[in-house]
């Protein structure tokens, strides 16, 4: 177990799991971290604060998320088995998450049975993969429009946005931001190739930087000061043992497309 395993798995055992780009870097198979780890902070009532922090003017990706692993900032973990009935495994996720004004920094920890890996570029399906994801409505007060970036654990992905359907469904009235996910900085601590299903125990790492201006297609007012209403998820249609986890609990719904289970995350 190389150095970022051993912190990666000391920081999951602090606290028990709850139920439940580009400019690309180059391909990343061991990250070196510090040791300064913070407890897992629960998702009480589906609610956080997002510290504001100052890396600079477009920091590199290896910035933020060595600032990650010494910054001490509470993990949050994704833990939600909403529809345990139809995919009852839980995979051992978690975050963390802070802001500059101008992007919104997000570094997500995931350890699961298996991992897949089928695109290699960006505007694929990377929901069938190993995926992480990050919903949010960042315009003003009753906009409609919400956005899912979503990405697999090789680092491809995709951004969406556009408000549900009069009926409530996600469909015609969404599509691809124009110009979105090429602006979204991302280190996966996994190989950027498609490298098919690994199984047997995988963990990995996923740090993104999301340029607010990426959210264009209504107005979106400065963060700070505002609680915006958003989810993180994890998924995997096609593993073997395919699950669909949330930090914010989504009932009477069966897709995270569902705005109205969002959580409260206050831009500090």
């Amino acid at each position: 177990m190389n150095m970022f395993f051993t912190v990666f798995a000391a920081a999951l055992m602090m606290a028990p799991v709850a139920e439940g780009a580009v400019p690309v870097v180059s391909p990343v198979t061991e990250v070196v971290v510090s040791p300064v780890l913070s407890p897992v902070a629960e998702a009480v009532g589906a609610k956080l604060s997002v510290p504001r922090v100052d890396l600079g003017a477009t920091p590199k990706i290896g910035r933020v998320d060595a600032f990650f692993e010494s910054s001490g900032l509470p993990l949050h973990e994704i833990g939600c088995v909403n529809w345990p009935e139809r995919a009852p495994d839980k995979p051992e996720v978690s975050f963390r998450i802070a802001h500059s004004g101008d992007e919104i920094y997000i570094k997500y920890y995931v350890r699961e049975e298996a991992s897949r890996a089928t695109f290699d570029a960006d505007d694929g399906r990377p929901w069938q993969d190993s995926c992480v994801e990050f919903f949010v409505t960042p315009g003003e007060e009753g906009d409609p429009v919400y956005y899912n970036l979503e990405m697999a654990c090789n680092g491809y992905g995709i951004l969406h946005g556009g408000p549900l359907e009069p009926d409530g469904r996600a469909g015609a009235s969404r599509g691809r931001v124009p110009d979105g996910i090429s602006k979204v900085r991302r280190l996966p601590s996994m190989s950027r190739e498609a490298f098919g299903i690994r199984e047997g125990g995988q963990e990995w790492t996923m740090t993104l930087a999301i340029p607010v201006e990426v959210f264009s297609l209504s107005p979106v007012p400065p963060l700070s000061g505002r609680t915006l209403r958003a989810n993180f998820y994890k998924c995997g249609d096609n593993l073997p043992r395919p699950h669909w986890v949330s930090w914010s609990p989504i009932t009477g719904a069966r897709t995270f497309h569902s705005p109205a289970f969002f959580g409260e995350v206050y831009f500090e």
